[in-house]
């Protein structure tokens, strides 16, 4: 009997220190997925955004597709500043404000045109990813 008092006396504080060191491991636990999801709400902004570059250019192309009357060249574009007049101008002037408005003010873009092909090229600030490195610019181009 006395024997079975001293182990139970020897015990004391071995359930509280494996419950600290339990919550320990929890909390580790914890912040790992926090971190997790962090890094998730980042990835899917920025596939967000490449998506929305991607489908933007594509507006432009079939934009271009569908004036054949324009004049060759009629769609170049630097700067992001639309220019020109009539239909042409209004489609630039329409798909520079949808850049903007979906990838932000920073964006910049062009759109040029050499032996027959135009090359449009966006490029923008990727606020989520500037957090983590010194330059996070983004590219899409497209023939």
């Amino acid at each position: 009997m006395k024997q079975w008092q001293s182990s139970f006396q020897s015990q004391r504080g071995v359930s509280l220190l494996e419950v600290l060191i339990a919550m320990l491991v929890l909390g580790i636990g914890l912040l790992g997925v926090a971190a997790l999801q962090a890094n998730s709400v980042r990835n899917t902004q920025g596939a967000y955004e490449r998506t929305m570059a991607v489908v933007m250019v594509d507006s432009i192309i079939e934009s271009i597709r569908a004036n054949p009357n324009a004049a060759p060249g009629a769609y170049a574009l630097s700067g992001c500043t639309a220019g020109g007049s009539g239909l042409v101008g209004e489609q630039l002037s329409h798909w520079v404000g949808r850049l903007q408005l979906e990838l932000g003010d920073d964006v910049d873009c062009s759109i040029s045109f050499s032996g027959g092909l135009y090359v449009i090229e966006v490029q923008w600030q990727d606020t989520r990813l500037s957090e983590m490195a010194d330059s996070a610019i983004r590219t899409a181009v497209m023939l």
